[in-house]
């Protein structure tokens, strides 16, 4: 019953994100402000590589090398360096006798180490990048999860969905003896709607900081690695509620989503005490067609007590193709646009 309820509920986050695909942009403006100075990108020492399709995800990023996962390829992975150069695809050799759901897996390099992880049935693979092949294999049985995200060698984050609750909690594994699933913090719901607490993690090697992001409205939540909230803090536009529009299934008693939701923040990256999300609003001071045809960035600084907006900027589009996905490491910001590899760097070091 478990299991069913979590694909339920994630067809129904799947349903959400399409409705969002399939919409127009929205050029309504919004009444907070950006602060725009030079931008910090040096766009002449761009480059990009065309990759064989937009399947295309960040798998990992280290002084030397940037890591690409496949979907279309689930035990392959890409790698090359920060010149884009000696490209190539790695077997990552899983074992044939593997059982894994391998249109769920995603792979995650915190090198040496490479992750396959999928939270269906689920099942963590965790082997070395020098030699593919060799995994210990973890389960956790009648635990599923979803969006996770390895912070150690023995340890990951990861969102459950609680049938008790109706709730999505964050939760902390470890690995090596595997542990069950160990809940940690509760996110709170507007007016009971589960959907208003979704949202994206994202970790902070460096600080060693979480943030949990909300996808429909402002606030965000700085914890540490055990899960233990920090301090809370808003992005800089005013939706501080949730605009989602309902719609209950009488006949399978659940509720599902009747109209697009209002996005409010895409994606966010924290790196060396700085968090950088790519809002879905325009600013009342910002040009629309800039806007549009680019990518801006909210970039905020991860005090030890309070989160602080700081600045923003675009990552410039390459042959019209949208954002997908974005990382920062060192003075570089990774981009997929498309099925190209985008490399920018920062004027100084974020």
């Amino acid at each position: 019953m478990r299991y069913i309820m979590y694909c339920l509920l994630a067809a129904l986050v799947v349903i959400g994100g399409l409705f969002w695909v399939s919409r127009k942009d929205n050029s309504k403006t919004y009444d907070f402000s950006r602060t725009f100075t030079e931008s910090p990108l040096v766009i002449k020492n761009r480059k990009v590589l065309k990759l064989r399709n937009e399947f295309h995800y960040i798998a990992g990023l280290t002084e030397k090398n940037i890591f690409l996962g496949d979907k279309a390829y689930s035990g392959k992975l890409f790698t090359t360096d920060y010149n884009l150069n000696n490209g190539q695809y790695k077997d990552l050799n899983v074992p044939d006798s593997t059982r894994i759901a391998w249109k769920a897996v995603k792979i995650f390099v915190n090198y040496p180490d490479v992750f396959l992880i999928e939270g269906i049935t689920p099942t963590i693979l965790r082997g070395s990048y020098s030699n593919p092949g060799q995994y210990n294999t973890y389960t956790q049985d009648n635990q599923p999860f979803h969006h996770p995200l390895p912070l150690s060698k023995n340890s990951f984050l990861a969102r459950v969905y609680d049938t008790n609750t109706n709730s999505f909690i964050l939760t902390k594994g470890l690995l090596d003896p595997i542990s069950s699933l160990d809940s940690k913090y509760v996110l709170e719901q507007q007016n009971k709607n589960i959907f208003s607490s979704d949202g994206m993690l994202t970790y902070d090697p460096v600080t060693q900081k979480v943030v949990y992001t909300h996808f429909y409205h402002n606030e965000l939540i700085c914890f540490d690695t055990d899960l233990n909230p920090i301090y809370k803090g808003n992005t800089i536009d005013p939706i501080s509620k949730a605009q989602l529009k309902m719609d209950t299934i009488q006949s399978e008693n659940k509720m599902t989503l009747s109209a697009p939701p209002l996005y409010v923040n895409k994606q966010n990256n924290a790196y060396n005490g700085k968090l950088y999300v790519r809002s879905a609003l325009v600013a009342s001071n910002e040009n629309k067609q800039a806007f549009k045809h680019n990518t801006v960035i909210d970039v905020y600084t991860l005090n030890n007590t309070e989160i602080a907006y700081q600045n923003s900027f675009y990552i410039l589009s390459y042959k019209n193709e949208k954002l997908r996905e974005f990382k920062v490491f060192n003075n570089h910001i990774i981009s997929l646009q498309g099925n190209y590899l985008v490399i920018d760097q920062f004027n100084v070091k974020p």
